[in-house]
């Protein structure tokens, strides 16, 4: 049974003019569809959609090949990992298609892209998809299929059962269970992800993501936490690394993740050093 309902005034976005919500209602999954305003942060969507940030899923869409793309779920909490994914499907290269590619290839433009509805490739099959494996974890699957230990509170509910995603325009999502998600997508289940370090929507979030992948020179992860982001230490042996393009990005991206991220104290840039350090 499908729940078609919304938490506000449905608009001209419905399942007759938008195709994620009319593949959605086709799709025999039981779902809740939720509006609301622009939002800024993921935080801003979480709480505009009544949930964790750790339930809000990123859609992002990779190039493996010419014409080969593929979406990847991520959790709020995460970022995709390249060296993880380049490892998983066995590639030496992968990137990311700006917004028009993107566009082209899905139907959607960056922040409503989701699988649902998606364009597919030019013979019409659906761009696989991977889901993250905490996706499945989180909500009581393993990634084998067998139950999994989430967390489950007493009542037996693994506390991140539900999980929301993209609804193919602006303000739209859908909130549906996780493992059904995952087996209607027949996602594969894989750890493709680490602990997110910039808490910021697209273009800045792609744009960061681009910048932290040709520092893969540097030898040693970056994780830019608010505390590392106001480091002039840390800051200033990231930017000593990279050159053009890249650090024109790195440092917009930056730029704007400061502005978006609350303020760290003195005890977290401390921390931030320490680690960068180690």
């Amino acid at each position: 049974m499908t729940d078609n309902s919304t938490d506000s005034a449905s608009t001209s976005d419905d399942a007759s003019t938008n195709p994620a919500l009319a593949a959605l209602a086709q799709s025999g999954l039981e779902y809740h569809v939720v509006r609301h305003e622009n939002v800024d942060s993921l935080e801003e969507a979480a709480q505009a959609r009544g949930l964790d940030p750790r339930q809000v899923l990123k859609t992002l869409v990779v190039r493996r090949g010419s014409g080969d793309y593929l979406f990847i779920l991520v959790p709020g909490d995460r970022q995709i990992s390249w060296p993880k994914i380049r490892e998983h499907l066995g590639v030496n290269r992968i990137s990311m298609p700006d917004a028009d590619k993107a566009l082209e290839v899905t139907g959607y433009v960056r922040g409503t892209i989701t699988p649902f509805g998606s364009q597919g490739s030019a013979d019409g099959t659906p761009w696989p998809v991977i889901a993250d494996a905490l996706i499945a974890s989180r909500a009581g699957i393993s990634a084998n299929g067998t139950a999994a230990d989430a967390g489950a509170s007493e009542t037996g509910a693994a506390p991140f059962a539900e999980v929301s995603i993209g609804g193919g325009a602006p303000g739209v999502s859908a909130t549906l269970a996780a493992e059904a998600l995952i087996d209607h997508l027949n996602a594969e289940v894989a750890d493709v992800t680490d602990p997110a370090v910039i808490y910021a929507e697209p273009p800045y979030w792609n744009v960061t993501m681009d910048a932290l992948d040709s520092t893969d020179r540097l030898g040693y992860p970056l994780h830019l936490t608010p505390g590392a982001l106001h480091s002039n230490d840390v800051m200033s042996a990231i930017k000593a690394a990279l050159s053009g393009e890249p650090l024109t990005s790195f440092e917009r991206a930056a730029s704007e993740a400061r502005r978006r991220l609350p303020t760290p104290n003195a005890e977290q840039i401390a921390q931030a050093e320490a680690d960068f350090r180690a």
